[in-house]
Parts: C-alpha cells; sequence; structure tokens
C-alpha cells in the first residue's frame, strides 16, 4: 500500500528556500538498494512508502536522513553540505559491514574496499570520496584521451 499523494505545495522547514540540490532529495535507487528491493518489489517511492515508520524515529538515523532527505523534512543547509561526504551516514554503513575505521574515515574505508563504484548507498554518502580519482571525459585534454585508449 502507497501514501496518498498530496497537492499540498512543500512546506519550507526554515533555512530559507525549497531547495533542488540534489543531495536534498530523495535517493530512491539507494533507499531501494539498502532494503534489497529490485525488480518487481522496487518501490518507485520507497521514501514516501516507509513514511509511516518515520515516527517511530527513523529520520533520526542519519544514514535514512541521507536518502531520504525530503520525508525528513530537512533544510537546504542540512543536506546540500552531503556533497562534501556525510560522515554520520557512512559511519553507520560501515558499521553495519563491520568494517574498521581505525586512523581513516569511513568513507575511505568504503572506497579501499571497492564499494564506489556499484553500491548506489555508498555513492550517495561518500560522493567526494567516491569521485577524487575519477576524470570526466569531457574535462579531459584531447591529449588525456588519447592515453586511455586501450
Amino acid at each position: 500500500m502507497t501514501a496518498p499523494a498530496t497537492d499540498a505545495a512543500p512546506v519550507d522547514t526554515g533555512s530559507g528556500s525549497i531547495c533542488d540540490d540534489p543531495f536534498c532529495t530523495n535517493a530512491n535507487d539507494a533507499a531501494n538498494h539498502i532494503f534489497g528491493l529490485e525488480g518487481s518489489e522496487y518501490k518507485e517511492d520507497v521514501c514516501a512508502d516507509t513514511e509511516a515508520w518515520l515516527s517511530t524515529g527513523y529520520c533520526a538515523n542519519a544514514l535514512w536522513q541521507a536518502l531520504c532527505p525530503e520525508q525528513c523534512d530537512l533544510t537546504c543547509d542540512q543536506c546540500s553540505v552531503w556533497q562534501y561526504d556525510n560522515a554520520a551516514a557512512a559511519d553507520i554503513v560501515t558499521t553495519m559491514l563491520e568494517l574498521d575505521t581505525t586512523d581513516t574515515t569511513s568513507c575511505m574505508v568504503l572506497k579501499s574496499v571497492d564499494m564506489c563504484m556499484e553500491d548506489p548507498v555508498v555513492q550517495r554518502v561518500c560522493a567526494a570520496t567516491c569521485t577524487t580519482d575519477r576524470r570526466r571525459l569531457e574535462d579531459m585534454t584531447p591529449r588525456d584521451r588519447k592515453s586511455t585508449r586501450l
């Protein structure tokens, strides 16, 4: 059962304006991934579907906030900084996976175990770390492009 759609306009939650920063929008792919929902089980708006759970504190969880900031009514100031990594959410991921973060950050550990490329949750919470070593093709000079050919 899905929550009914509302025609109400979004409510400003306090930081000045409604934000269209990608880190302030729900990441349904990542939220589905964390629940293992794929194929016919995939929920187009998993964040809204889980809204009933929010009254029991789901939005108090930093990882869920990162995946569903719209449902958690976060302000633009709260979520737009996550483009530089969301350390609290990444810490939850490394704890769930029982990965050692001694002397480093959770995002660096997740990157070191090759989770940046395949895991949409890690891509969301470790956005800066996961893109550090990648260069976009259009940012490369013609000379760089020539050297990347097989």
